[in-house]
């Protein structure tokens, strides 16, 4: 299922990416930031089954060109508005270019998908696959990795509900951040949301959740959570799967909270470190959630299969989303020296960091890991 959506706010694209891929099964939700380019988008994917399109946007051309330009080609596809006023000639330029419906922005979270699934039908409910249709290997499937990446937009890891939205908003950012600090489904996406957004308008980024809620605001840093909350899930596809994700998370809480012990000693960067040691094992929770769609859509997923996925994808699915996401370098080299010191200069954060994991994995000798105790200026007394 394709939503085609149309919207120049780079966080309103990430909360309605993020709330329909979590509440409609087989979503997958291309982005445009103008009429040229969603035009384009058009015509290179076909007919989408929805389209969301804002009724103003930046440049010269408006969202009322694009759906003319769409009804012109196509009566059938639901097209709803976006739009933050409302008036009676409005509604009645919308009904007369075809719209089926339109939005209030600021809009709820509950009320949109409602309203997406109203539009799609029975099509929100996914379409099974064709039993004709010869269906990919588990290889096959994971070895299509910018296909898989953008089928499966979201990590695996569950985020808390928050019971009181107002009082939640009205925190501060030093509260929220301490609050949802140990949730690196959190950590990420708030980083990447808020690095998508400074990379389209400055070129900047940011490397810790509380500079990625500065930027955001408390009110949408809010939104992002509660729409990641939106239709998680509540069981994993098999036990093996769900044992993997609850590996993942306690390892990458336990690597933070050491790397930042550990940096704080020796006088280096303690954020930077506790950001790098939630976050160090993206790779393995993107295959992770590869493994799970996998198992909802396609096949079977055993001990052995899961056990090989890790081993043989989780650096390229790492990789590949350090750049995607425009994680800062200084960030995304702390985060590969958690597996791999580099051959040539190393530098003391580094080795802080790949001290942390293998305290926490024991992945090599306990005579290694004093070595870098010692290289870092860590007391090597520590390492037992």
């Amino acid at each position: 299922m394709h939503v085609l959506l149309v919207e120049d706010d780079e966080l309103i694209v990430d909360l309605i990416a993020v709330l329909l891929g979590n509440a409609l099964k087989g979503a997958k939700v291309v982005a445009a930031s103008s009429v040229v380019e969603a035009w384009a988008r058009w015509q290179a994917l076909g007919v989408p089954d929805l389209v969301i399109c804002d009724w103003r946007l930046d440049g010269m051309r408006t969202g009322e060109e694009l759906v003319e330009m769409i009804r012109q080609e196509n009566s059938r596809v639901p097209v709803m508005m976006l739009t933050g006023h409302k008036d009676r000639q409005l509604v009645r330029r919308m009904v007369r270019l075809g719209v089926d419906d339109y939005m209030l922005k600021p809009f709820g979270h509950d009320d949109l998908i409602d309203r997406v699934r109203r539009l799609l039908g029975e099509r929100a409910d996914g379409v099974e696959p064709d039993a004709d249709q010869p269906q990919p290997t588990l290889g096959q499937w994971l070895a299509k990795v910018d296909h898989v990446l953008d089928t499966v937009p979201n990590l695996v890891t569950p985020v808390p509900d928050i019971t009181n939205i107002e009082q939640a908003k009205a925190a501060s950012v030093a509260e929220l951040a301490l609050a949802w600090q140990h949730n690196s489904g959190i950590v990420e996406r708030a980083i990447r949301s808020t690095n998508r957004m400074l990379q389209a308008r400055s070129g900047t980024s940011v490397s810790s959740l509380r500079d990625a809620i500065g930027v955001l605001g408390t009110e949408r840093a809010v939104d992002l959570v509660l729409a990641l909350a939106v239709g998680q899930r509540d069981a994993y596809p098999s036990p093996e799967l769900a044992r993997a994700a609850e590996r993942l998370d306690a390892e990458s809480t336990r690597v933070a909270h050491l790397a930042t012990q550990l940096a704080a000693k020796v006088h280096a960067d303690p954020k930077l470190a506790f950001t790098a040691g939630m976050l160090h094992n993206l790779g393995d929770k993107a295959v992770l959630a590869a493994l799970c769609h996998y198992a909802d859509h396609h096949g079977e997923v055993e001990e052995a299969d899961i056990v090989k996925a890790l081993n043989e994808h989780a650096a390229q699915y790492g990789n590949r989303l350090k750049v995607k996401w425009h994680m800062p370098l200084e960030l995304r080299t702390l985060m590969g020296a958690a597996y791999a010191l580099p051959k040539d200069h190393v530098t003391r954060q580094q080795l802080i960091m790949r001290l942390a994991r293998a305290l926490v994995v024991r992945d090599v000798p306990v005579q290694q890991m004093k070595r870098w105790a010692r290289q870092a200026g860590v007391d090597d007394g520590a390492v037992e």
